[in-house]
């Protein structure tokens, strides 16, 4: 049944020369046979490397985006301020000459890169639906909403990729060449930015800065005053407490200098000397007679009880130190009475007094300073080493040797203060070991600060925040390989189309203009419903013509 049409004279109606005139003119969307084409051949050449330069260009800006990313980025250090500026230990502050780049400059420039590439990657995806269309019809057959999924979502619809192999590739070529703009996020969340500090060796312009450290050359004496010792016990605590707080840290060494309160956190001192406390300790099953000779005549001499009885009667972790020998002079090791509870259940070998939980031993100690290169500070006023102390020869400073002696007199104080420590039942030799440790360590800064020492110059770092870039290289990788696979569709489409009978659409942008679609299949004028069959797209003189598929 043939619908009925309307005729119009060509007088009535102008616009029908119009569209005779366009059906005559040759469509630039058709390449034709280079047999028949007057253009020369560098024309055509030139013609096809612009239609294919945006595939290359995908490819070439992955492949420099992803290599920038990995290589220079990567581990890359940027200021947090343009102009940052230095604080010095004497309270003045240094600007830093030049200009910095900052995080948002490197995101602004990658940002603009992907913009950058997502307009190349459309340049070859925009036209490469309509080539899709062309060759799938020019093969096959194509039905009406192919052509409108491929115009408004760039891919053929799920059904169409089960009809036929070239229809299934086509559709995939379609997927993989839109898909990979919308995995930018991978890329830029690839890139995790660390708060990090960057110590100045050299600030530009200006001389290293300077700061002076107390301290004692070998063989050197310390001078005391009276009035300094009736103060050395609250400088010991205060002491204690500022270098370690509430930090459970093993195996480092600290140091409060008064001096250095200006410097920022994690500035680093060029040399400084640090104090260092090696132990051992033997326990002991029964009380030897040695020990216990000493033990009355420390505890309870001229009859009367020592404060310290009271302490061990009832603080857990309580330690008791004497010296082996009544001489100081001539002692390298120490008794040790330790509290392991307040309970007073106790294993046998532990218990010395009824109704209480007491270990005793032998602490051996080599009391010394080491040279520490490069200490970082850590807190105000505390210098802590990050690497091994260069040890000096023990018993060469006056300082080492004189702190040995004092700190059985000054170490009950500090018994409130051990909270950081772990259980004394739980591993006692530990919890001895860190105690002596940091007690040594908190009365060798009370003495040198409180005597009358020289003062050393140091150079050190003023530190400047910084944030590191640290590249996700899995990520980044992953990336690049789903930009390659657009570009290896696009080379697949490009054999696909060598093989075709119909020439490669050069200009796709007026081809649906000028399509001579008058043999389409419509839907129809009662239920609107879109027809399935199929029809081909074929060039038809100088134009592309659809016609049905017979």
């Amino acid at each position: 049944m043939h619908r009925p049409t309307q005729q119009y004279s060509r007088v009535d109606n102008p616009s029908s020369d119009l569209m005779q005139r366009r059906a005559n003119t040759p469509s630039p969307s058709l390449s034709k046979d280079p047999s028949l084409d007057s253009a020369p051949t560098k024309k055509k050449l030139a013609t096809v490397i612009i239609m294919v330069l945006p595939l290359v260009l995908q490819a070439a800006m992955s492949l420099v985006i992803a290599c920038i990313v990995i290589f220079p980025l990567h581990q890359s250090q940027y200021m947090i301020e343009r102009h940052p500026t230095v604080p010095l230990a004497d309270g003045t502050s240094v600007e830093l000459d030049g200009y910095h780049l900052l995080q948002s400059d490197i995101t602004t420039l990658l940002s603009v890169s992907l913009v950058i590439l997502r307009w190349v990657a459309a340049a070859w995806t925009g036209p490469l639906c309509w080539r899709v269309v062309c060759l799938l019809g020019g093969f096959h057959g194509i039905q009406r909403q192919d052509i409108r999924w491929v115009s408004s979502r760039k891919v053929l619809p799920p059904s169409t990729h089960v009809r036929h192999p070239l229809a299934f590739v086509l559709g995939i070529i379609l997927l993989v060449s839109v898909v990979p703009q919308a995995f930018s996020p991978l890329l830029t969340g690839a890139i995790m930015w660390e708060p990090i500090t960057l110590n100045l060796n050299e600030i530009p312009g200006h001389p290293r800065p300077t700061v002076s450290v107390t301290g004692t050359m070998p063989g050197g004496n310390l001078r005391i005053s009276p009035y300094s010792l009736t103060s050395l016990p609250m400088r010991f605590a205060r002491d204690y407490i500022t270098s370690w707080g509430i930090n459970n840290e093993t195996y480092v060494s600290k140091r409060v200098v008064s001096s250095i309160a200006g410097l920022g956190i994690n500035s680093t001192l060029a040399n400084v000397t640090l104090p260092y406390l090696h132990t051992s300790v033997e326990w002991y099953k029964a009380i030897p007679s040695q020990m216990e000779k000493r033990l009355n005549e420390t505890l309870i001499g001229n009859g009367t009880i020592s404060r310290e009885v009271a302490y061990l009667s009832s603080t857990a972790g309580f330690i008791w130190l004497t010296t082996v020998e009544k001489d100081p002079q001539e002692n390298n090791s120490w008794y040790l009475i330790l509290r392991i509870r307040e309970s007073s259940s106790c294993p046998s070998d532990l218990e010395w007094v009824p109704g209480a939980c007491f270990a005793m031993g032998h602490v051996s100690f080599n009391a010394t300073s080491g040279y520490c290169l490069n200490c970082r500070v850590t807190f105000r006023s505390v210098i802590q080493n990050d690497t091994d102390l260069h040890l000096i020869q023990p018993g060469s400073m006056y300082s080492d040797n004189f702190v040995a002696r004092q700190l059985p007199t000054y170490v009950t104080d500090l018994i409130p203060l051990a909270v950081s420590l772990p259980s004394p039942e739980a591993n006692p030799t530990l919890y001895v070991q860190l105690f002596l440790s940091r007690a040594y360590s908190a009365l060798w800064s009370s003495v040198i600060d409180t005597s009358n020492s020289s003062t050393i110059p140091s150079d050190y770092s003023p530190p400047l925040p910084a944030l590191r870039a640290q590249v996700d290289i899995a990520r980044v990788s992953a990336w690049l390989v789903i930009q390659l696979a657009a570009t290896c569709a696009g080379l697949v489409f490009l054999y696909l189309q060598s093989k075709s009978k119909h020439p490669l659409i050069e200009d796709t942008s007026m081809i649906a203009f000028d399509m001579d679609s008058s043999d389409a299949p419509r839907p129809s004028a009662h239920d609107k419903s879109e027809p399935t069959s199929l029809f081909r797209i074929q060039p038809d003189g100088d134009v592309w013509k659809v016609v049905p598929n017979v």
